[in-house]
């Protein structure tokens, strides 16, 4: 339990960083109104880049924790199961 509470904390914080890096572009674009020819396309530049390095940080955490879902699949197979059908259950319940 406890090294999933230490994962769960790690995939917090690595969301928590992606979610500032996002802001930091959004407050970028903002000033990008503000500015023009050659430095808006220097600007423009930089965000591109940090476009594709957030998507691929979000690329490799989904491959990563499709990883260790497998892993926990084909080692506690009937847990991951009832845990399955029980989120599957709760939701209908929610839904109705």
């Amino acid at each position: 339990m406890s090294n999933d509470n230490q994962r769960s904390n790690h995939e917090t914080d690595e969301l928590g960083e992606i979610k500032k890096a996002c802001e930091e572009l959004s407050q970028r674009v903002s000033k990008l109104k503000n500015k023009g020819g050659e430095a808006m396309v220097d600007q423009l530049s930089d965000l591109a880049d940090a476009i594709v390095d957030l998507k691929n940080k979000g690329q490799k955490k989904g491959e990563k924790v499709v990883k260790e879902l497998s892993s926990s699949t084909q080692e506690h197979p009937l847990r991951n199961l009832a845990c399955a059908f029980g989120l599957g259950a709760l939701i209908c319940l929610i839904a109705r």
